[in-house]
């Protein structure tokens, strides 16, 4: 328990500590890691397999060739579900590369329209419903190869996508009156838990203040239970 000479000191240096959900971080971070490719469907900016520059070309991971051997009501099929477009007798009969060239530039990235193309893709790809609390608010994100085949990378490529779409990182600062700051740095910036931050501030100021223990113990009282909002 402090004393009040420890508390007394500890006031003179005019300690306050900020943590906040940072809103403009999270629009940042939205913007620049995922890319809105057609209504509620996105795919993240990583995704190397689809994008060259700012081109994107599922098409390219589909295997033509398998698709050509499927019979004419099973391609009228996918086609309908994956373009909306109808596939007439004379486009299955005709040179099927162009045909299915056209059709697949229309493609709708629907969840439905994935799962009718899913036999025929080149790699493994997932299309991942991530939703946030209000009625209406979901989204489509497509994920390809090791983060759909790799079981543990997939959970935390789920995790980091429900951040990024409903959630803002937290921002926590200590600020001493002199104009000193130590910013908080831990390794998941979505969730507050106040032991975790408050530990990684002592961790930053063991060497700047002397009676860091028992500073500790006045700085508890500083955090706050929640970020504000």
């Amino acid at each position: 328990m402090l004393t009040e000479e420890q508390i007394k000191k500890f006031d003179g240096l005019q300690a306050y500590v900020s943590c906040e959900c940072d809103y403009e971080q999270a629009q940042f971070d939205f913007e620049d890691l995922v890319e809105k490719v057609d209504n509620n469907c996105y795919i993240l900016k990583s995704s190397s397999y689809i994008f060259d520059g700012d081109d994107f070309y599922l098409q390219d991971i589909v295997d033509i060739p398998k698709l050509a051997r499927e019979s004419y009501s099973t391609l009228r099929d996918i086609f309908l579900v994956a373009t909306g477009c109808e596939m007439t007798k004379e486009d299955y009969n005709s040179d099927f590369s162009g045909t299915f060239q056209d059709l697949l530039n229309q493609l709708r990235f629907t969840q439905e329209s994935i799962e009718a193309l899913q036999p025929y893709f080149k790699i493994p790809v997932e299309c991942y419903e991530t939703k946030g609390c209000g009625q209406g608010d979901y989204a489509f994100v497509l994920l390809f190869d090791d983060d759909v085949s790799d079981k543990k990378r997939n959970a935390e490529m789920h995790k980091s996508i429900n951040h990024l779409f409903w959630d803002a990182p937290i921002f926590c600062r200590l600020v001493f009156g002199d104009g000193t700051d130590f910013v908080a740095e831990v390794e998941d910036r979505y969730e507050y838990d106040k032991d975790t931050y408050w530990k990684n501030f002592i961790e930053q100021l063991a060497s700047e203040i002397p009676d860091v223990e028992a500073f500790g113990e006045y700085l508890l009282d500083l955090m706050p239970d929640e970020p504000s909002s």
